[in-house]
């Protein structure tokens, strides 16, 4: 039952990402209503309630949940495209600290669940994302049941929460290389001696790879932008280009000398290199002759 309560929930989250905070307000009282057992008619639900707090000062809290007569939750609503806020968790603090609540929640892109000892200024908080079969999501609905409601089972839930994450974590440190080694010796060392289990591992080498921090992949390279220059029918890179409308010109123009050529193709068209070079010329300077000229082609003329 719960878990079909949550998946719904879920299902119409991801249906409802743009939706305006008036949305979502009647979203939750429905599901507070029909998957949380609280009436509205007997002011179990209370949404948008202005209350007074003295002095001209008041609040307006999304939803209060109650029951028997007891304030039990203070649900602060946002829009589900927007990310958790600094802001939004201080608002709710303080408005838990103003109404005397333990419990609160936040409902965003994530739903966060607070335990607030306002009386020692403890704060204890569990972000569930909107997950499908979320066991956490499923155990929010439970939790939240009007009937059982009991602010201390709700703090067990997020401080178990909170020792599996630590635990996690120290597990992950405690794992290295020595210490798995070190375990397998202590385990093989039970069947044979601890010379013949030196002797083995002098051999072996063990690595612990985490792969949470395993970089990704290079991305492919990417491939060389095709040729756009047409010329006489045929596509040309840029610097292909040039040596092919040199060519060009030497073929329409047989007897034409490297003065002549000079003056076709002036030494400004390409900076201080030019466009073409003797062949001398262009092999006495090795840099500029690998990167600007195709001494590989060269282009013979009638002068020589």
């Amino acid at each position: 039952m719960y878990r079909k309560a949550w998946n719904l929930i879920v299902e119409k989250y991801s249906t409802s990402q743009y939706a305006q905070e008036s949305t979502i307000q009647g979203l939750w009282e429905t599901y507070f209503s029909e998957f949380f057992n609280y009436k509205k008619s007997y002011g179990e639900i209370r949404p948008q309630e202005t209350i007074h707090l003295g002095s001209g000062k008041h609040i307006i809290p999304d939803i209060i949940l109650s029951a028997d007569g007891r304030d039990l939750v203070d649900v602060e609503l946002k829009k589900y495209s927007i990310p958790f806020s600094e802001e939004w968790e201080k608002q709710l603090i303080s408005y838990m600290n103003q109404l005397h609540l333990s419990i609160g929640v936040l409902i965003c892109k994530s739903i966060y669940v607070y335990v607030y000892h306002y009386g020692q200024n403890i704060i204890k908080k569990l972000e569930i994302p909107f997950e499908k079969n979320n066991p956490d999501g499923i155990r929010f609905i439970e939790l939240f049941q009007k009937e059982g409601f009991s602010e201390k089972a709700i703090e067990e839930f997020i401080d178990s929460k909170a020792d599996f994450e630590k635990h996690v974590k120290e597990i992950k440190e405690k794992v290295t290389a020595e210490y798995v080694l070190d375990l397998l010796k202590k385990h093989l060392e039970e069947s044979y001696t601890p010379e013949e289990v030196e002797g083995a591992f002098k051999d072996i080498s063990i690595n612990i790879v985490k792969t949470g921090l395993i970089p990704p992949p290079p991305p492919p390279p990417t491939p060389p932008l095709p040729p756009k220059y047409l010329f006489e029918g045929v596509w040309y890179y840029k610097n292909r280009l040039v040596l092919a409308m040199v060519k060009a010109y030497v073929r329409d123009n047989p007897s034409v000398s490297y003065k002549d050529l000079l003056k076709a193709f002036p030494r400004d068209l390409q900076g201080s290199y030019g466009v073409v070079l003797t062949y001398a010329e262009a092999a006495s300077r090795t840099k500029e002759l690998r990167k600007r000229f195709f001494a590989d082609a060269p282009i013979h003329l009638k002068d020589g």
